[in-house]
């Protein structure tokens, strides 16, 4: 178990490297390319939020280049914190609003959860990189072509609504899909449990109950939620189960969690819904 550990923490130094790297430009990027996209609550709001992540993402990279874990995670923590200044929607507005007071919950819950770790750090640094990253497609693939423009009109109807809900499924199953991506690693076949942890079992399965509970809502609360009503269910149960610790041990916690999460994830596509005839 700690040769695994060992092998997927070096490997995991130089995603985070490879992801310092580029998000600070495609940050900027999306920043850029809606300077010119309307000048609302919701606009200003989200552009504000996102400048503010793009410069604390830069001064963490500079952390992490040094080696300096627990600057880095202060930069990044306090960046989500600083990003809702202002924030009057939180569930009422963009989403990007709602990524990042989520993403301010899971952060606290590993970074409470790793605390006791080696790399305990380094687990809560990795996961904000990917989360950070989260929130800037969020904004750019969401609320900028879609939320924004929709309030702007005053409740018209929603144009490209196949194209949105790609998308809104996309978003909804992502920060769950992060969650796994960012706190486990898997070798050979999954049906023989092999999944491990990155850092204390506990993060992940903390982490898994919130974001299957905030997928459950996003779906329950969408234009489609008829249509997921078994998806939705589905996600109730197995934060369910999460918080109610209804496993035999850790080991078996997180290869059941983690395999009923692939299996709920895959069947949220358009198309799959239970309830589209």
């Amino acid at each position: 178990m700690k040769n695994v550990k060992t092998r997927n923490w070096m490997k995991l130094g130089i995603s985070a490297l490879a992801l310092a790297a580029v998000t600070p430009t495609f940050a900027q990027g999306i920043i850029n390319k809606v300077n010119d996209r309307g000048t609302n609550a919701s606009s200003r709001w989200c552009t504000d939020a996102l400048r503010t992540l793009d410069l604390a993402r830069r001064d963490a990279d500079v952390a992490y280049y040094r080696g300096d874990l627990m600057t880095a995670k202060g930069h990044l923590m306090n960046g989500l914190e600083r990003s809702q200044a202002g924030n009057n929607f939180r569930n009422a507005g963009p989403l990007t609003a709602r990524a990042i007071a989520r993403g301010i919950v899971l952060a606290r819950e590993i970074d409470a959860a790793t605390q006791a770790e080696l790399n305990g750090a380094r687990t809560t640094v990795y996961f904000l990189f990917r989360y950070y990253d989260f929130v800037a497609i969020v904004a750019d693939r969401l609320d900028y072509p879609f939320y924004i423009p929709f309030t702007n009109c005053r409740g018209c109807r929603l144009a490209e609504e196949a194209i949105f809900e790609h998308r809104f499924l996309d978003y909804t199953k992502e920060q769950v899909q992060l969650v796994m991506d960012s706190l486990t690693e898997s070798t050979g076949d999954l049906r023989r449990g092999a999944v491990f942890p990155i850092g204390a079992p506990e993060a992940f399965l903390h982490a898994l109950e919130l974001s299957s509970t905030y997928a459950s809502q996003d779906l329950r609360e969408s234009l489609w939620a008829s249509r997921y009503a078994c998806q939705i269910d589905s996600l109730n149960q197995l934060a369910s189960r999460l918080a109610s610790g209804a496993y035999l041990d850790e080991v078996d916690a997180v290869n059941s969690a983690y395999l009923m999460a692939r299996d709920i994830l895959e069947e949220i596509q358009p198309g799959k819904g239970c309830g589209r005839r």
